[in-house]
């Protein structure tokens, strides 16, 4: 019974409808694939037309059993008896019946199909509870720049003194102030930020005295108060506690605000430590002369010191001055042993200073939390103390409730999106990403290191989609471009970006002395070209190589070593590398693997291993916790155990960092360090891949740039290249 049932499939050649349409069906999926990305379509597409196709399988194979698709069309499939002279009748009013009802059953799936796919995605509002606020950066009345901190420093106060009041959430200032000068309506400030109220306001100032009006208006944009406060300069801090009690009692009526009893210092030394915080949020350290200013015009305003202490330890440009930091935390102390930010100083000297105490620096941090709850500075700190101690699942929990206080703060917001690609969560570190890019100005860093992280995942097209927007903020230099361009092997536009950027960018650090001029030979592996152009650079532009240090040694040295100067390139890598030691950026670990290749090549092997062993640690423990989850972080692990010559572990880990997105195969080509398993076939089909996967990437590229040639675009914009 059986077998008379499948011949009888056979006869009516249902296995052969059956092919051809899952055949088809894969070859509009492999087309879907291709393309959706480029005409903008989402990525859940594709599992809708997945689903679209499996629906319609049953569809077809009913089709086949019934029905033959002959030169005179449609015809009943022959009965079981007939001969091989059998001629089909015409369709019946039964058959079009059924084909009517097949085809129905198609359409109802393909509208099905459709309708998804235009949905607009479903963004699951930030949910706001009665007693959310933020406090807006009050407006600059006065047109006098230099008002500019002031005024942010009285927002800034009343933020601070709602943060202290138990049952109020009071969102982070990172994200409050984003919307600086926003004209963007409260109904989409207050969504973005997920809260119910925003307190906003304006600052005049002539000479002493000032005019501050404050407003509380909801997330609909309903004003819920409105107040006008006239006073003299020593007034201020007044001002300040009446607007945060009054903004509490409208909000959170069964609340009960304390008025703070901080020390005041007088107004005009306020205004100088206004300005000297307001330059170190910016990491600007001209912050360290004016909170020192600050501190000697009022010895006894602890919290200079304590400012004063965390320029000293964050400065940028200047050279970190730990003793000293130590002494203004010592002060503040003394003057007020329970002041958060005097804590939360003392527990960073603990963890960035000489004397490392991961232990006292914790306590410290968590002491400075307990007192302040919404100092994400200090979460930042301590989820950075609890990670050097190796725990891990502990730093991600910290960073998500400082990212919650402060969801739009960039430092945070990168910091857990990097934990989301470390526990390869790459939708949600995605998502973490891009909504650091809701604010009306994103800061250009964000592109930047979102930029990095497209590349990471093996997203090119979408890389080179950022580093568009990227360069008509005309503020950084096109290297994104160039590099995005010439992973995909796309020479010419390469080469454009690259030139483009030393016409445009003049004061950008690294242009000027030869590493500019190095990159695309260096992309297209021809290092001998990439070394002579850095040398040159430097001999030309001797100055502007030294500023550059120690990124010019760590480049030159991994050149010299990659074309056989083994010898030049200890002698330039020692100089700037600390045996046994490794600091965890890309460019140190690119220097420390090409010292450590150097030292191979040289019989010095077991300099080679303490080299090598720092770096190769770090990765071990993120391995054992979990979080190797990134394809950068792999490939140097691939570069360092071929460098010590396992090249099983190096295959293996290769063929990984593939899997999670690495797409650098002009790097891989040439790199004389594979050369001991280009032979190999599981080297051959890492290769493979990511020829394949750029292959597809170069597809929607060119796609989305046949709709639109950026270069022609940008050249109408901003002028074509000299």
């Amino acid at each position: 019974m059986l077998s008379t049932f499948f011949k009888e499939l056979r006869r009516r050649r249902t296995f052969r409808t059956a092919g051809l349409y899952v055949v088809g069906a894969w070859l509009v999926m492999q087309v879907a694939d291709l393309f959706f990305p480029a005409w903008g379509l989402p990525d859940s597409a594709l599992n809708v037309l997945l689903v679209t196709a499996v629906l319609g399988f049953p569809i077809a194979l009913v089709f086949g059993w019934l029905f033959d698709i002959t030169d005179n069309g449609i015809v009943r499939t022959a009965p079981l008896d007939a001969g091989d002279e059998y001629d089909a009748p015409p369709l019946r009013g039964k058959d079009y019946a059924i084909l009517a009802a097949l085809g129905a059953m198609i359409v109802v799936i393909a509208l099905g199909g459709v309708s998804e796919l235009v949905r607009p995605p479903e963004q699951a509002p930030a949910t706001a509870i009665e007693n959310d606020i933020a406090v807006l950066p009050f407006a600059n009345t006065t047109q006098d720049p230099s008002n500019d901190a002031f005024c942010d420093g009285i927002s800034e106060e009343i933020l601070h003194m709602l943060g202290g009041v138990n049952g109020l959430r009071v969102m982070g200032r990172s994200s409050s102030f984003a919307f600086r000068g926003s004209e963007f309506p409260a109904a989409r400030i207050a969504g973005t930020l997920g809260v119910k109220f925003l307190l906003q306001g304006s600052v005049r100032r002539d000479g002493d005295d000032i005019r501050v009006i404050a407003s509380l208006v909801d997330k609909d944009g309903v004003q819920h108060w409105s107040q006008s406060f006239d006073r003299r300069m020593e007034g201020i801090f007044a001002i300040q506690s009446e607007i945060a009690e009054v903004v509490t009692a409208t909000i959170a009526p069964t609340v009960t605000f304390e008025a703070d009893d901080a020390y005041q210092p007088d107004p005009y030394v306020y205004q100088t430590f206004l300005s000297g915080r307001e330059l170190l949020r910016k990491r600007d350290d001209r912050a360290i002369a004016e909170l020192e200013k600050a501190a000697q015009l009022d010895p006894n305003y602890a919290e200079a010191h304590a400012e004063l202490a965390i320029a000293l330890m964050i400065a940028r440009t200047a050279k970190r001055d730990y003793a000293r930091a130590a002494s203004s935390i010592d002060s503040a102390l003394a003057l007020d042993p329970a002041l958060p930010r005097a804590l939360a100083a003392k527990g960073l000297l603990f963890f960035e200073g000489p004397e490392r105490d991961l232990r006292r620096a914790e306590e410290l941090l968590r002491a400075a939390l307990t007192a302040d709850p919404i100092m994400v500075d200090a979460m930042n700190w301590l989820g950075s103390v609890v990670a050097t101690g190796g725990r891990f699942a502990e730093e991600f929990a910290i960073r998500k409730r400082a990212a919650q206080i402060d969801p739009l703060h960039g430092v945070l917001g990168v910091n857990l999106a990097s934990m989301y690609a470390q526990r390869g969560r790459v939708d949600e570190a995605e998502r973490q990403f891009l909504r650091l890019l809701e604010v009306p100005d994103p800061p250009v860093g964000t592109y930047v290191i979102l930029r990095g992280f497209y590349r990471e995942t093996g997203q090119i097209a979408k890389m080179i989609g950022i580093e568009k927007l990227l360069a008509e903020k005309r503020s950084h230099t096109y290297y994104g471009l160039a590099l995005g361009y010439a992973v995909l092997e796309m020479w010419p536009e390469a080469d454009y970006w690259v030139t483009r950027s030393q016409q445009d960018v003049h004061d950008f650090p690294w242009i000027g002395f030869g590493l500019y001029e190095q990159m695309l030979p260096y992309w297209q592996g021809d290092y001998a070209l990439s070394l002579s152009r850095i040398e040159a650079g430097m001999l030309r532009a001797p100055e502007k190589a030294a500023a550059m240090q120690p990124i010019t040694d760590l480049a030159l040295g991994l050149r010299q070593a990659l074309v056989g100067r083994y010898d030049d390139a200890i002698a330039t890598l020692e100089g700037v590398i600390e045996p046994g030691v490794f600091h965890g950026n890309d460019i140190e670990a690119d220097g420390v693997l090409a010292l450590a290749w150097a030292y191979r090549q040289t019989g010095a092997t077991d300099k080679m291993r303490t080299t090598l062993a720092p770096l190769n640690n770090r990765f071990l423990q993120a391995q054992d916790a979990r979080l190797d989850n990134e394809s950068d972080s792999l490939y140097r692990y691939a570069l360092s155990s071929i460098v010590q010559g396992d090249t099983d572990t190096a295959l293996t880990t290769l063929s990984r960092a593939v899997d999670l997105g690495l797409r650098n195969l002009i790097f891989v080509r040439h790199d004389p360090r594979w050369d001991a398993v280009r032979g190999d076939a599981r080297f051959a089909t890492a290769i493979a891949r990511m020829e394949a996967e750029l292959s597809d990437e170069r597809t929607i590229v060119e796609a989305t740039e046949g709709r639109v040639n950026f270069i022609e675009s940008f050249e109408r914009q901003f002028g074509a290249l000299q």
